[in-house]
């Protein structure tokens, strides 16, 4: 501020001495003297200026176009960002609605999950309740148990009068009385006559299987499966197809009309399945009633004459199906005080549930099987006979007929697996086939004019 003060006062001076102007010449004229002096000292002052302002010119010009080169390339940059942007953005959309269907899905299936603790509470309080009417069931005892009444949709039974062909069941609760030996006999003798024979094997030991199949034709049978469990299995299907396509033709018999409904160890299993699921009520049908389904349907009247059922010695869920599904039942004994005391159980069982499970069974008669091979009974066999007699009269309330006529002698070692095939032994399987068939009402023992093939189903299933 003193300076500023100073320099004022100073021109006030030269302005107050009219001195102002000649300063002020002096100054420019001084000016110019001294630039003149510093051009003539230094000529190329101005040259080196203008030449360092130019460098500074292209510097700043290089500035510039790398600063702009820099903006293309943050431009660039900022467009990938941009672009990279866009792309995190759609991707953080996605995996946001991913994350909402997940937690949808999440929130569903713990609905689904809670729904499903829900029915299993429901399922292993119906567990526990099948569990106990099971244990029920079990307590109260085979016998009482298959007199259980009627389900629903029973099979009807077909009477023999309308069907024309007798299905029998060869029967004993007492093991070893030569049931097996006794229907695959009569089979071979049935079809040596030129009858259409159908056997059928109930007993999971497969005994008559066995004896009626080649060791080649039992193989063949079970690579098939082709057994009588496939028309007893659980289940809603066609039972009379499963019959019709698990047939074995029995070529050892000598006939083109005679087959087999074969079984194996398996058997057991599935009739226990059966069994369980019927008193469980799981099962839909009577469990009791399947095989009449199938063998009193058109495709077994209309190609076989006679239908024999080997039975085995056990109320099994097999053996009860094959009583409510027979006309006749053919009792097998021995002459010995343990198979006669089984035959009269036999008789009162079927007695007491003839209103329910085996209403149309009527008892077809007694044969004595493995008798001595003289033409006399002797004094021990001909006791039990007699005492069986009236034990048996007794058990059903009215005659029992009993084949006195037609014993089936004991047989030494057989040339063939089948002793009505030997010269020797195949008149007493006649006699008995004779006797059984005069027992048989008339319209059973028709015979067709002539002896058809057999039926288109069964020879398919055959062939497959």
């Amino acid at each position: 501020m003193a300076d500023l003060k100073g320099l004022f006062e100073f021109f006030v001076f030269l302005t107050s001495r009219n001195l102002l102007p000649a300063f002020l010449v002096g100054l420019a004229v001084g000016g110019f003297v001294m630039f003149w002096v510093m051009r003539k000292i230094h000529p190329d002052l101005g040259k080196h200026r203008l030449e360092q302002l130019k460098s500074q010119n292209l510097e700043l010009v290089g500035e510039i176009e790398q600063a702009k080169a820099e903006e293309k390339t943050q431009d660039e940059a900022r467009v990938n960002i941009q672009v990279q942007a866009d792309r995190l953005k759609q991707q953080l959309n996605r995996v946001t609605s991913k994350s909402l269907e997940w937690e949808t899905a999440v929130s569903e299936a713990g609905g689904r999950l809670r729904l499903a603790e829900e029915r299993q509470r429901e399922l292993d309080r119906e567990k526990v309740e099948l569990e106990k009417r099971f244990t029920q069931w079990l307590n109260v005892g085979s016998k009482k148990r298959w007199g259980q009444p009627l389900g629903k949709d029973v099979a009807p039974f077909r009477p023999l009068s309308v069907r024309q062909v007798p299905v029998i069941s060869v029967v004993n609760l007492k093991g070893g009385v030569g049931k097996t030996t006794l229907t695959a006999n009569l089979g071979a003798t049935y079809a040596a006559k030129g009858l259409r024979v159908l056997l059928i094997d109930l007993d999971y030991q497969g005994s008559l299987t066995s004896q009626c199949l080649t060791p080649a034709e039992l193989g063949e049978t079970r690579r098939a499966d082709r057994f009588v469990q496939q028309v007893l299995r659980n289940g809603s299907f066609d039972r009379i197809e499963a019959l019709a396509s698990n047939l074995t033709p029995l070529t050892e018999f000598g006939a083109v009309d005679a087959f087999l409904l074969a079984t194996d160890e398996d058997l057991d299993e599935i009739e226990t399945q059966a069994q369980a699921h019927w008193l469980l009520s799981v099962s839909r049908d009577d469990v009791r009633f399947r095989l009449r389904e199938a063998l009193h349907a058109p495709e077994v009247i209309d190609n076989y004459d006679i239908v024999l059922i080997d039975c085995p010695p056990r109320l099994s869920t097999g053996c009860v199906n094959a009583l409510a599904a027979s006309d006749y039942a053919l009792i097998p004994v021995l002459l010995d005080p343990l198979s006669v005391e089984a035959a009269p159980r036999l008789i009162r069982w079927l007695k007491k549930y003839q209103s329910t499970l085996c209403a149309n069974l009527s008892i077809l008669g007694v044969v004595g099987n493995r008798v001595n091979p003289r033409v006399e009974l002797i004094q021990r066999e001909l006791s039990q006979w007699t005492s069986l007699k009236k034990s048996c009269q007794q058990a059903w309330g009215r005659d029992v007929h009993f084949f006195d006529e037609s014993f089936i002698r004991q047989f030494a070692e057989l040339s063939h697996r089948l002793a009505a095939l030997t010269d020797k032994y195949r008149p007493s399987f006649l006699d008995l086939a004779d006797s059984i068939t005069k027992e048989l009402p008339s319209y059973a023992r028709r015979r067709p004019a002539t002896i058809s093939p057999v039926a288109p189903a069964p020879a398919q299933s055959l062939r497959r």
